[in-house]
């Protein structure tokens, strides 16, 4: 499935209620297209995958702090949503919309600027978990440790860092912001009975600026 499938919705203002009317709505379309994998299903987290379709994916998010619900359209089909009177507000754009923001996108560290804001959208955050089986991640320690560095988990942490900093860019985008400042990430690494879990969380400040 082609790149331009790719969509990503937020709906701002968004009420627990709608949340879960958008899941329900989108368990019903997506299953019967096959999307019959349940990824994720927790109290803000709902994902589908395709039983047949690689790297094809429908993520619904609901962030409470800033009451905004998002849906990750990944190499699959935009969805149909019916309002019910639930969704208050939706923006979206397209891929190559995202990317072409991108381009002169700024992200920074620092809190104190010499940048003209013009105005201040918000914050903005974006996690990244991933889980991998314990005994293969073990040997496969043992095969990439070169010079006391974990070669197979630094590029984990490499792909996390980046998924997590283009959701973060594309939340930010989705607000009318050309950067994001004050910008932390933060990796956690933990071991379970079922295996290793790695996760990644980046937060900011979207603003716009001159």
């Amino acid at each position: 499935m082609e790149q331009e499938n790719t969509h990503n919705l937020v709906f701002s203002n968004a009420s627990k209620e709608a949340f879960y009317d958008l899941k329900e709505q989108l368990n019903g379309q997506y299953s019967r297209l096959g999307y019959t994998n349940i990824a994720i299903d927790k109290e803000n987290s709902f994902m589908m995958k395709s039983s047949t379709l690689q790297n094809s994916y429908i993520h619904l998010k609901m962030n409470e702090a800033n009451k905004e619900i998002t849906i990750n359209c990944f190499n699959t089909e935009k969805p149909t949503l019916v309002s019910n009177g639930l969704i208050k507000e939706v923006k979206t754009l397209t891929h190559e919309e995202i990317e072409k923001l991108k381009h002169d996108f700024l992200i920074t560290t620092e809190l104190c600027t010499n940048l003209e804001i013009i105005e201040r959208l918000g914050i903005v955050s974006a996690q990244c978990i991933f889980g991998v089986n314990f005994i293969k991640d073990i040997f496969s320690f043992v095969r990439d440790i070169i010079g006391g560095r974990i070669n197979s988990l630094e590029v984990g942490l490499e792909e996390a860092t980046e998924a997590v900093l283009n959701e973060l860019q594309e939340k930010a985008l989705l607000k009318n912001a050309n950067a994001i400042i004050g910008l932390k990430i933060e990796h956690t690494y933990n071991n379970s009975n079922s295996g290793n879990i790695l996760s990644v969380y980046a937060t900011g400040t979207a603003v716009k600026i001159k």
